[in-house]
């Protein structure tokens, strides 16, 4: 405890995220998870640092090594979120595409199916129910297409990468 106490926290922080890191690294899921893993380690060091930070700037006689719960939440709160939407920032390794956004595409949809037909006319687009049925008809024969490539692909890939035996289980219903 005394060798830890005599180290600066900054070089503490940096060396518990390290071996952090190499725990992830060395399971068997990093594959998998592993980016959100260290993302995840990333962030919690970057709040280590600021609250650390935030005592040293109220306390620069006093190195303190645990962080109270008052200090945590305002620490917390003056960070900002992480929610890859802010448009005033530069794309980050954790900004996406707006293309893969589950909620641009519901307000796409949802503008096409309520906002376009009853706006349309007034804006000189008439969508009539007979074209909607044509469409339709077109699109669900398209989604029945897609969706059956994909359901092939998944499983000549999903079996190309099958490396445990299936078992058989019994299944019962609780009706």
């Amino acid at each position: 405890m005394a060798a830890i106490a005599a180290q600066p926290v900054a070089l503490t922080l940096a060396a518990y995220a390290d071996i952090r890191r190499q725990h992830y690294r060395s399971l068997s899921q990093f594959w998998r998870f592993g980016n959100g893993w260290l993302r995840r380690v990333d962030r919690t060091l970057e709040l280590a640092q600021a609250i650390e930070r935030q005592q040293q700037s109220t306390r620069p006689d006093v190195a303190t090594t645990t962080p109270s719960k008052q200090q945590e939440k305002s620490a917390m709160a003056t960070q900002p979120e992480q929610t890859g939407t802010d448009t005033a920032s530069p794309a980050t390794a954790d900004s996406k595409w707006w293309g893969q956004s589950m909620t641009i595409w519901g307000v796409v949809i949802t503008f096409l199916s309520t906002v376009l037909p009853t706006m349309g006319p007034l804006l000189g687009l008439n969508v009539t129910a007979d074209l909607v049925h044509q469409i339709g008809d077109q699109v669900v024969q398209v989604v029945q297409s897609i969706g059956g490539l994909v359901g092939t692909i998944l499983t000549i890939y999903g079996r190309t990468r099958a490396t445990t035996l299936l078992e058989r289980r019994q299944i019962t219903l609780n009706v």
